[in-house]
C-alpha cells in the first residue's frame, strides 16, 4: 500500500517546523486530530517529507562571527574539482549549484574576516576563479520560516 501526502500531513509538518520537539499529544491538539492519527501520519511524514532534523546553533556564540554567502564563477574545467574541494571544507555550512552567471553559492562561517579572506585566497590560488561575489550577513532577520504558520497552509490550499 503506497502512502500519499494528505492535507493533514501538511498541517502536522507546519506545526513541527516551529515545535520540532513537541509530544504526540501537543501535535494532536494543535492539529485537531486523534493521537493515533498523528502517530500513523508521522511515519509517512518522516518517510516522504522530512529530509533531516538538525540543530541550528548560534554560531557567533561559538566564536564564528563572520557569516557570508558567496557566489563563485569558475573556469568550466575546474568545476568538478572545485565542487569536491568545497564539499569537504569545514567552514561551509551550505553549498548550492546555481545559475545566472555563477556556478556555486556557498554559505560560510569564520571566526574573523581575515580567516575568510585567507580562504578566498586559497580558492583563487588552487582554482581558476572567474568571479567571486561575497555578501556578508549583517543581521539575520528571519530563519526557517517557510511552511511554519497557518498562513502558509492557505498558500498551499490546505484547510486549517
Amino acid at each position: 500500500m503506497r502512502s500519499r501526502i494528505r492535507p493533514t500531513d501538511i498541517r502536522i509538518l507546519t506545526y513541527l517546523r516551529t515545535h520540532a520537539r513537541a509530544s504526540l499529544t501537543a501535535i494532536a491538539h494543535a492539529a485537531g486530530l486523534p493521537i493515533s492519527t498523528v502517530h500513523d501520519r508521522l511515519k509517512v511524514i518522516h518517510e516522504l517529507l522530512i529530509r533531516q532534523q538538525v540543530t541550528l546553533p548560534r554560531f557567533p556564540r561559538l566564536g564564528y562571527h563572520i557569516h557570508c554567502f558567496t557566489a563563485l564563477r569558475v573556469a568550466a574545467a575546474d568545476r568538478p574539482v572545485l565542487q569536491r574541494y568545497l564539499e569537504h571544507c569545514p567552514n561551509i555550512n551550505n553549498l548550492f549549484q546555481i545559475n545566472n552567471g555563477y556556478d556555486y553559492l556557498m554559505e560560510t562561517y569564520f571566526p574573523q574576516l581575515t580567516d575568510f579572506e585567507k580562504f578566498l585566497n586559497v580558492l583563487s590560488e588552487k582554482f581558476r576563479m572567474k568571479h567571486v561575489q561575497a555578501y556578508y550577513v549583517i543581521e539575520q532577520l528571519q530563519s526557517e520560516q517557510f511552511l511554519s504558520t497557518p498562513a502558509h497552509l492557505a498558500v498551499l490550499q490546505v484547510q486549517v
